[in-house]
């Protein structure tokens, strides 16, 4: 590595960063725009669906009795 590049990285952070930011922007606008929907939002709508909708959570309380939670280290933080 030359000399000094490692002090040099840092600076570059911020310009990456906001490049990265717009880009999940835009992502989110088309993926929206065009009905889709990613892992994060399925995780997302189905935990607003039973916390919102008191119908919906009696349901799956009287369907299920347990639940098997399969790769738990693998949830994102709606998933816990």
């Amino acid at each position: 590595m030359p000399t000094g590049a490692v002090s040099r990285v840092p600076q570059g952070y911020p310009v990456v960063l906001r490049v990265l930011a717009e880009a999940v922007k835009v992502y989110d606008r088309l993926r929206r725009d065009a009905g889709g929907m990613n892992y994060q939002d399925l995780l997302l709508d189905a935990a607003a669906l039973l916390r919102d909708k008191p119908q919906v959570r009696r349901y799956f309380r009287r369907r299920f009795t347990h639940l098997l939670v399969d790769e738990f280290q693998d949830t994102l933080g709606p998933g816990r």
